[in-house]
């Protein structure tokens, strides 16, 4: 089985970069290519190290106000927006545990969860 390749990017708070990075190398197939303070180039080292995974901060006020409002409010919701027909989404979790984001880094690399594109 390939490995899953990651790439940190972006993320200011090192304790949270830290995180991330060793929950996702204590798992078994899933590897840090490289980890990056900012946005510098990320489509150039994205395409060089041949990423399956971003792993990229974002600040709160990006995040569209019905979304926050509605993590605010629901917090154990999943807010899934599909993006250009559905070929691309962008996944809003509150209060996830290492478990869930090692989850969300197989899905696209999982051979065996590959499904017919919507």
């Amino acid at each position: 089985m390939k490995n899953i390749r990651c790439l940190i990017a972006d993320i200011p708070q090192t304790v949270l970069a830290d995180t991330v990075q060793r929950i996702a190398e204590s798992n078994l197939g899933i590897e840090i290519v490289e980890r990056v303070e900012g946005k510098d180039d990320l489509l150039k080292l994205s395409r060089d190290r041949k990423i399956d995974v971003l792993i990229i901060g974002m600040n709160e006020d990006k995040i569209p106000m019905e979304y926050k409002e509605i993590l605010d409010g629901v917090p154990e919701s999943v807010i899934i927006g599909l993006i250009k027909n559905g070929r691309r989404v962008a996944v809003f979790l509150d209060d996830i545990g290492s478990n869930e984001l090692i989850d969300l880094m197989r899905i696209k690399t999982d051979e065996e969860s590959k499904r017919e594109v919507i």
